[in-house]
C-alpha cells in the first residue's frame, strides 16, 4: 500500500520516538471502503488491546476500521474508534502535514490468532527498538 516513511526524532536526553505512516481504512457496510487515510503511529502507542494515532480527519467514535502497519513485521488489524480527539493549535504533528486529531482504536480480534500476531508484532519491534515502551494504554477509552 505504498511506501513507508520512517523518522526517528531525537530529544536531548537521548530519547528515541520512532514514528510510522500507517493506512486506516474505513468500514461502510461491515466491508472496507475505498478511502485510505493516511495516519502517523508512534511506536510506543501500540498496545496489546489497541492503538493511538494521529490523523488528518476525524473519526466518529465506534467507527471500524482496517489499519495498515508496514515496517520491519507487517501488521493489518481490524479496530474501532474508542476515543477521537481534536488536538487544537497543534498543527502538525512529526510530519509536513497537518494531522489535528489524535484518535484511540480498540482491537477487535476474531480469535486467538489475531491476538498472537499484535503480540508477535510487538515482539518483533521490541527486538529491532530495544527499550521500546509498549506497556502504556494509549488506546483506553
Amino acid at each position: 500500500m505504498g511506501s513507508v516513511h520512517v523518522t526517528e526524532l531525537k530529544s536531548a536526553n537521548n530519547f528515541h520516538l520512532k514514528r510510522i505512516e500507517v493506512k486506516i481504512t474505513p468500514f461502510i457496510d461491515e466491508k472496507p471502503s475505498d478511502e485510505v487515510v493516511t495516519g502517523r503511529l508512534v511506536l510506543n502507542d501500540i498496545g496489546q488491546e489497541g492503538l493511538a494515532l494521529y490523523t488528518p480527519m476525524l473519526f466518529e467514535l465506534g467507527t471500524q476500521v482496517k489499519i495498515d502497519i508496514h515496517h520491519h513485521e507487517n501488521l493489518s488489524v481490524v479496530a474501532k474508534v474508542g476515543w477521537c480527539q481534536h488536538l487544537i493549535h497543534l498543527g502538525k504533528i512529526m510530519t509536513n502535514s497537518s494531522l489535528p486529531y489524535r484518535v484511540g482504536f480498540v482491537f477487535e480480534f476474531d480469535g486467538a490468532e489475531d491476538r498472537a500476531r499484535v503480540q508477535a508484532f510487538q515482539t518483533a519491534l521490541a527486538a529491532v527498538y530495544p527499550g521500546l515502551d509498549l506497556t502504556r494504554a494509549p488506546y483506553a477509552a
